[in-house]
Order: structure tokens, then C-alpha cells, then sequence
């Protein structure tokens, strides 16, 4: 088993959502967590956690969210209670893999207090360098979310009509 780390300043994740009006793209890094993985053959799987814990996990600080408009920046604070919820929490709770460096990942994504089981899947290979040595690690996916899964009600501003729909990609480095 190989605990690797989330190098924060080289991972982020960019969400991209819709409006009536225009495309709203935000992105942040600063990101944290870890994952315990075994090799075997060059096929990874996750390492058995002890009861209660979970073999990998990921938190996104929400208040380093920027979308390059201070208004959007200002109402997903808001609209996220970023206060009292600083952070969204992941949980990776089952890996398999599919084909190459392809995964089923599933887990829960926990945001302002409310926990959401999701599936999806996820590219995990070693660093460009493996043959030379480099032991780090690229973890990347996409999947898109209903926000109001999560309770959060998409803003209207006048003509302005954001779409519930957000697409989510994850790019982390990690390192042993």
C-alpha cells in the first residue's frame, strides 16, 4: 500500500456552468487529500482502510474559487454559505478498473452538510517520467452534477437564468 499525497499548487479542479446569457467558468487549486493505492502489475486498486475511514479523500477550499468576475465570485459565496461551509469534502470508496487507465470510481461528495453518493469514472497513471524514476501520480475526471441535489437553488437575475447543471473536472498530481 502507497499513501500519495495531493500536491496542492499542481492539481485543481474548474467547474463550468450556464446561463441564459453566457458560459461561467470557475477554478481553484489549493486543493487537499490523499489516496491509498496498491499496484499490482500496473493495475491499481484501493488499499484497505481501517473501519470508519476512508482510502481517499479530497477538499476543495470553496472561498479560492474564481471565476475572473468578482459579481459571480461574490453570489457563489454566497449562494455555497461559504462561511459556514468552507470546503466541499470528497470520499473515494470503491475503485475498479475498466481498461488501461481506466477507473469506476465511486464515492460521496459532502457540500454545505448535505452528502451525495456519486459514480463516475477516472484516469490514474504514473508521471510522465515513471521510467525514470518519477513516482508521482495524475488523477483526472469529469462528470457533471445537478446542484440541487445538494439542496442549492440556481440564481435569477432579472433576464439572467443560470442552469442547475455543472460540469466538474478534477486534475490532481500526488506524490508518495
Amino acid at each position: 500500500m502507497v499513501r500519495y499525497e495531493i500536491v496542492s499548487d499542481s492539481s485543481e479542479i474548474q467547474l463550468d456552468a450556464s446561463s441564459s446569457v453566457h458560459p461561467i467558468h470557475t477554478s481553484t487549486r489549493g486543493l487537499t487529500g490523499f489516496v491509498e493505492l496498491d499496484d499490482t502489475d500496473g493495475v491499481f486498486s484501493l488499499s484497505e482502510s481501517p473501519a470508519g475511514s476512508s482510502p481517499g479523500e479530497l477538499h476543495v477550499p470553496l472561498g479560492e474559487l474564481r471565476s475572473g468576475n468578482p459579481l459571480i465570485d461574490r453570489e457563489t459565496r454566497r449562494r455555497l454559505d461559504t462561511k459556514s461551509h468552507p470546503e466541499i469534502s470528497g470520499m473515494l470508496t470503491s475503485l475498479s478498473h475498466v481498461e488501461g487507465d481506466r477507473y469506476a470510481a465511486t464515492g460521496s461528495v459532502d457540500l454545505m452538510g448535505e452528502s451525495v453518493d456519486v459514480e463516475g469514472e477516472l484516469t490514474i497513471s504514473y508521471g510522465e517520467a515513471a521510467d525514470a524514476g518519477d513516482d508521482t501520480l495524475r488523477i483526472e475526471g469529469e462528470q457533471v452534477f445537478d446542484v440541487r441535489d445538494w439542496g442549492i437553488k440556481p440564481p435569477k437575475l432579472l433576464v439572467v437564468k443560470v442552469h442547475p447543471d455543472v460540469t466538474v473536472r478534477i486534475s490532481l498530481l500526488l506524490r508518495p
